[in-house]
């Protein structure tokens, strides 16, 4: 990857449904993230560093980082993602709301039918 660990379109889409999906990055996201850090320091180093040592501190880095943040893309779910479960939760106080109105209605057309 370049220094700028530029991600294509197909894996920006990808990313985009991943992150609402799941609230974690993506996979590639993740790989462009570890090659910015490694082209970073690799840059700031200059050629005396070893590759392999730069490659293994920025993925530890990275995955450290985003785990912390519960970002990574080992704890993606679609059952933990707080933007999911606020949209399910309204949608149940939308049902239950619907619901009590629903037996309201019927228990006082019930109480009219039996009243004639």
């Amino acid at each position: 990857m370049s220094a700028s660990a530029s991600i294509p379109w197909y894996d920006q889409v990808e990313g985009f449904i991943w992150n609402a999906a799941t609230g974690t990055l993506s996979p590639a996201q993740k790989s462009a993230l570890v090659a910015q850090q490694v082209a970073g320091v690799t840059q700031a180093s200059g050629s005396a560093a070893d590759p392999a040592a730069i490659q293994s501190q920025a993925q530890n880095d990275v995955t450290s980082a985003l785990t912390l943040n519960q970002a990574d893309p080992s704890q993606a779910s679609l059952f933990n993602n707080p933007g999911l479960d606020s949209l399910v939760q309204k949608a149940g106080w939308v049902i239950a709301i619907i619901s009590v109105a629903a037996l309201i209605y019927f228990v006082v057309e019930a109480y009219a039918a039996f009243r004639k």
